[in-house]
């Protein structure tokens, strides 16, 4: 409901919010962190969290459990106050109610949505507009994890061409191969492994070649879905959420592609400064996500960016090892061709 009044239990204090009405796990509905108390038990109808906005809006700080306001006549009890800067309520059901819902969400740990339909039909929900999100929210990491995959890849091929210049010269190529093999494990070990792909997205057997389309079909039907119903508010924020994560991840891209051409340590300091410059922006982004619930930020966004210019750093180093290595060596063929006098000394 939309502009639902709700006033404390002694009546001094009103405010107009969203309320969201919910029988079962409210986890599952709204996840949300909670800053006093938790979600009420399902089917305790008298139970209700609020957001810290409308804690403060109410009560003027976010320590609101056990507190009484009133809910289109009923008087309810706070059982928690989650992090929220919009004025929301949720309100658990009673078990008797015979108020109607459009919408459930399904907890399936394993089987995906073939065990969600199969239970759906059991209870005679028949032809219900299924959304993967557990499917959706794979997608969304990966794509969150190409930054750091285009940076690891970057450094591996790097270390590899060194490598393949030095082929020639195998006593220059043993005494590179192992700091380069240090390199590439650390590198390897800061992106971390690999995401493992949902069990919708393999098919029975290989050479089931009508597998990816048929799968096509079914998730363009899913998002096709999403804009033809009234989303309701876990939707709305999950898919105002989405976006903002590719929007973020493709100008992470981008900048980690520009960065990653031009970021050339000359000296320590440059070093210790561009180190301390990602590590800052890294805090900056969690700090601000921070307000919207928080975010996983991966060893790889903390360790490759350093390690990119750790590991640049030391190229540059052997690169000019080697140069200043050959300038000797040519210089010391010189002094003892003009020994034999076979070249003048200027």
């Amino acid at each position: 409901e939309q502009d639902a009044a709700v006033q404390t239990g002694d009546g001094e204090k009103q405010a107009s919010c969203r309320v969201l009405f919910l029988y079962g796990d409210g986890a599952l509905v709204w996840p949300a962190q909670f800053l006093r108390g938790s979600y009420p038990l399902s089917g305790e109808g008298r139970g209700v969290a609020i957001s810290s906005a409308l804690a403060d809006a109410l009560w003027g700080s976010v320590e609101a459990v056990g507190q009484t306001l009133t809910l289109k006549g009923a008087d309810c009890q706070v059982w928690g106050v989650f992090r929220e800067d919009s004025l929301l309520l949720l309100a658990q059901d009673t078990p008797d109610s015979e108020a109607f819902y459009d919408h459930m969400v399904l907890p399936t740990e394993e089987g995906g949505v073939e065990s969600a339909r199969s239970l759906l039909n059991r209870y005679g929900f028949y032809g219900a507009a299924l959304t993967d999100l557990p499917l959706f929210t794979w997608a969304l990491t990966a794509l969150a994890g190409l930054p750091g995959l285009v940076l690891g890849l970057g450094l591996l091929l790097h270390l590899l061409r060194r490598g393949y210049l030095l082929r020639r010269s195998p006593v220059l190529l043993a005494r590179y191969l192992p700091p380069a093999l240090v390199g590439a494990g650390a590198v390897l070990w800061a992106m971390g492994p690999a995401e493992e792909l949902p069990g919708r997205l393999l098919p029975t057997r290989w050479s089931d070649f009508d597998f990816w389309t048929a799968l096509a079909g079914e998730l363009r039907k899913e998002i096709g879905a999403v804009f033809s119903h009234a989303p309701f508010l876990r939707e709305l924020r999950f898919w105002g959420m989405a976006g903002l994560c590719v929007l973020l991840s493709l100008g992470a891209l981008l900048l980690t592609v520009l960065w990653g051409e031009r970021a050339r340590p000359g000296s320590l300091a440059g070093w210790w400064w561009g180190c301390v410059f990602v590590l800052g922006c890294t805090f900056f982004f969690a700090l601000t996500m921070e307000g919207g619930g928080g975010v996983a930020v991966p060893r790889g966004l903390w360790l490759l960016p350093g390690l990119k210019l750790t590991v640049e750093g030391c190229l540059l180093c052997h690169e000019k090892s080697l140069y200043t290595e050959g300038r000797r060596e040519r210089h010391e063929e010189t002094e003892n061709g003009a020994e034999r006098g076979e070249l003048p000394v200027r």
